[in-house]
């Protein structure tokens, strides 16, 4: 554990309570030895005895399944974190592709070492019977925890782009790889020219926005639309949306309506329906709030026959699912990342549901980016315990840079390709790696995906490509 880290959590001013206790342990000299008696909420003190910080009420370790029960069957378990909303169902697909991947390495042998991986998911959602923490806040929380106290190798997340924000700001010192925060805002944030020597340290498996606002304002001016009123959730996300649609745009007249809570979206709704616009881009990256969103205005009668563009984040079932009146669907279309039904991603399809039963993750969005996210950190992983000095951040970040650099060509959704990576790795040659989601392949110059967006529509109830 970092130093500066350690004397935080030892002087109980972590962000979670911080209750330290003497376990029944006579001495230790690693966290690792506390964690195998005592689960992950332990550490070796700097008195050289095992104490039990008071849990992470918004953190559960979900594989192996019964990690937090016997902790002392996993030693030298190495942790990967995952942040997302548990209440989302999107989100806890992600949350099991991400651990579909880390089961895929395990079976392959895990590190060259012997090391195999486990998973903590921690919850960034409203949970006023924990804390009284937001989205952004609990989201620097857990990472906080994830960090000092669950040793993680890397964070797959948070899923929003302001969330992201947050934790690279607040929490210095580990490696983010967000599958679907896609602000243009968080390009170059990490490093402005990265290199093998100084990578980044916040990755990503989405594309970024400033290739979905050209499609959306193509759509928009080819149907021919005037009057556009762009309803958008005040943030990294939102805001920079928001610009680069309105940028791209032409004889198309706009009104921004920028919103910060629920109170001041339901008067922006009140005056977009008063005004001359006949289409609203709504843009947020909460899936129930843009199905809520669709549900009021359903019900304005003044917004009768008004149209309604929507993004990725409602490119899903289950945002279909929550919007009461089907019949205002037929008025809602929207764009999303073009998901090409490649046979990497028809496998990693079939391998979810073998392990998770008959959920389709065809309809749940960033599903595959999220299990290509966890696959990033592991081939990085393998690559620093080959090539670099440690496994932290900046290690791990040159090996995802040796990803993209031709060589052996190696899919994320054919596990036995764990053991050709390895043995290039350790011939210090990079790989080419596809991925479920598609191509990883990377700008360099910027540590950013490339790719192109679609525009769906709803028809009979599922999202489907537009005619």
């Amino acid at each position: 554990m970092r130093s500066e880290s350690r004397a935080a959590l030892f002087a109980c001013l972590a962000f979670s309570a911080c209750t330290l206790g003497r376990t029944d342990v006579e001495d230790c000299t690693l966290d690792s030895e506390c964690r195998e008696a005592f689960g992950i909420a332990s550490l070796c003190g700097d008195d050289g005895y095992c104490q039990v910080l008071e849990p992470q009420e918004r953190c559960r370790a979900t594989f192996p399944g019964d990690f937090e029960e016997n902790p002392g069957r996993y030693p030298n378990i190495l942790l990967v974190g995952t942040i997302i909303d548990e209440g989302n169902e999107v989100h806890r697909a992600r949350a099991r592709a991400v651990e579909v991947a880390i089961q895929d390495a395990n079976e392959q042998g895990g590190l060259v070492d012997g090391r195999q991986f486990g998973l903590v998911v921690c919850d960034n959602g409203d949970r006023p019977t924990i804390d009284s923490l937001g989205q952004d806040d609990a989201s620097v929380a857990v990472a906080t925890w994830l960090r000092d106290v669950a040793e993680v190798a890397f964070i797959v997340g948070p899923p929003s782009s302001g969330s992201t924000l947050a934790v690279y700001e607040n929490v210095d010192d580990v490696l983010i790889i967000s599958p679907s925060a896609s602000s243009d805002r968080l390009t170059g944030i990490d490093s402005e020219n990265p290199t093998d020597d100084m990578p980044g340290t916040l990755w990503r498996t989405a594309v970024p926005d400033g290739q979905q606002a050209p499609q959306i304002a193509a759509d928009i001016m080819a149907r021919g639309i005037t009057n556009l009123a762009i309803v958008y959730a005040s943030g990294p996300y939102g805001d920079s949306l928001a610009e680069l649609v309105t940028r791209e745009l032409s004889g198309v007249t706009v009104v921004d309506y920028a919103f910060e809570n629920e109170g001041v979206l339901s008067m922006r709704l009140s005056e977009v329906a008063s005004s001359a616009a006949e289409e609203v881009l709504f843009i947020s990256s909460n899936t129930d709030q843009i199905a809520s969103f669709i549900n009021v205005a359903g019900d304005r009668t003044a917004l009768d026959t008004r149209s309604f563009f929507l993004t990725d984040a409602a490119a899903n079932s289950s945002f279909t699912a929550s919007v009461t009146d089907e019949s205002v669907l037929a008025r809602v279309r929207g764009t999303r990342p073009v998901q090409v039904m490649t046979p990497e991603f028809e496998t990693f399809v079939s391998r979810y549901a073998i392990r998770f039963g008959t959920t389709d993750v065809r309809e749940l969005s960033f599903t595959s980016n999220a299990f290509d996210a966890a696959w990033l950190g592991l081939y990085g992983m393998s690559w620093a315990i080959e090539q670099e000095p440690d496994l932290g951040p900046s290690s791990i970040a040159t090996g995802i840079r040796k990803l993209t650099g031709g060589g052996a060509s190696i899919a994320t959704t054919t596990p036995s390709s764990w053991l050709t990576m390895q043995s290039e790795f350790r011939s210090g040659n990079p790989i080419d790696v596809t991925g479920a989601s598609g191509n990883l392949d990377y700008d360099l110059g910027t540590e950013e995906l490339s790719g192109e967006f679609e525009v769906w529509v709803v028809q009979d109830g599922a999202i489907v490509t537009a005619p």
